[in-house]
């Protein structure tokens, strides 16, 4: 199942309407809940961090540091443009977060059973 498909049936499934407090800065169409921003920006960047992390471990904190900087900032600009409500944001990170784990618990899982050739 990709993550495109799963965010589009966590919205069908949920049929949240975007908050209206304000006009909008950009035109949004589909539900609101959850973000699916939030959600894809944590498993793509959560996804890529990981691997930086595990290539060079001297930097992995800065890794992480920065990465958790840029979600956090995606989060938020879904927030100021007025599309999402936190609780969307949040469910976003959530669900993207179970996915990332799922993501990398399969690369673990794959470098483990190559077979070494030496």
């Amino acid at each position: 199942m990709n993550n495109d498909y799963t965010k589009y049936l966590l919205k069908e499934l949920f049929t949240r309407t975007r908050p209206s407090l304000w006009k909008h800065i950009i035109d949004v169409g589909h539900y609101s809940f959850p973000s699916g921003h939030a959600m894809i920006s944590l498993v793509i960047y959560g996804f890529i961090s990981y691997v930086l992390a595990k290539e060079y471990p001297q930097y992995k904190k800065q890794i992480y540091a920065a990465t958790t900087l840029l979600i956090l900032t995606i989060g938020f600009s879904r927030l100021y443009l007025g599309v999402h409500w936190a609780t969307d944001v949040i469910a976003g990170y959530a669900a993207g977060l179970l996915w990332l784990i799922v993501c990398t618990r399969n690369l673990e899982s794959a470098n483990t059973n190559k077979l070494s050739i030496l």
